[in-house]
Order: structure tokens, then C-alpha cells, then sequence
């Protein structure tokens, strides 16, 4: 998780372009496993079939913002980049939020620079809502209905 995490356009609008220590990156685990046991969210690592052992991405739902919203989520390793992966993981996330989870509305977040993740977004039929100001750029907000 530390190298994905650590990839220039992985982390330039996931981390705030800010270079994650190892301590870091455990910190965002326990959290994950934390939501997990509190509310079914979190973080679920993307491999490849019969590469299971090698992370190329993640996909799931954190929380955000004050107060704190669950917001799906998505890194996928530069190597694998324009293959579909993010939309097909947010697809399965968020059949997992409407069935295991019974919501009805998912929110997602994106910096406004971030063209690729706007454009996954919409394909997974989000749709903008409204813009705030973040902790380094202003981000626009997508919600959908489930």
C-alpha cells in the first residue's frame, strides 16, 4: 500500500501531493480497519487474478470533511491506469453500500484539477453537487442515488 500510495499521480491529488511515511500509511490501515468494524466501510485492496499478492490499487469508502461523511475512494496503480479498474470497482462498492450497507445516496470527492477522477465519477453516474474549499485546493462534491 506504501508504493501506491507513494506514486507521483497517485498521491499528487489522494495525498495532497504529500510524500507518506510508512507510519503514515499503517495509520490509514488502522482507520480502515477501524470503519470496518463500526460500519461495514473501509478500504479493500485491487489485485489482478492470479497476481492476488500484488496491490494495484484500492477502492472503498472513507470519511471526510467536518463533520465526517463517507466518501468512496479510489487509487489505482499508474501501471495500470485506462483499463476500467476504477469503474469497475466503484461499480461493486457501490452495489456493496445499497445491498450490505442499505444506503441510499454515495458522495464522493475529487480536487477540481483532477480531470480523471471526473471523469470515473460520472461514469459511475455521479453527479456534482456542489464545490467547498479543501486542506490544499478547492474540491468539487458528486453524490448519486443507490
Amino acid at each position: 500500500l506504501h508504493t501506491l500510495l507513494a506514486q507521483p499521480g497517485v498521491r499528487r491529488f489522494l495525498c495532497d501531493d504529500r510524500e507518506l511515511s510508512r507510519e503514515d500509511v499503517e495509520e490509514i490501515q488502522r482507520t480502515s480497519a477501524i470503519l470496518y468494524e463500526m460500519a461495514g466501510t473501509g478500504l479493500w485492496c485491487m489485485s489482478e487474478p492470479g497476481a492476488e499478492d500484488r496491490i494495484v490499487g484500492v477502492v472503498g469508502f472513507m470519511r471526510f470533511h467536518e463533520p465526517p461523511v463517507s466518501e468512496l475512494i479510489f487509487a489505482i496503480d499508474e501501471a495500470f491506469w485506462r483499463r476500467g479498474m476504477a469503474v469497475e470497482a466503484g461499480r461493486a462498492m457501490l452495489g456493496y453500500a445499497r445491498d450490505a450497507l442499505g444506503w441510499s445516496v454515495a458522495q464522493a470527492s475529487t480536487e477540481i484539477e483532477n480531470q480523471a477522477s471526473v471523469r470515473t465519477l460520472r461514469s459511475l453516474g455521479f453527479s456534482e453537487v456542489y464545490m467547498m474549499h479543501g486542506p490544499v485546493a478547492p474540491l468539487r462534491i458528486f453524490r448519486r442515488a443507490l
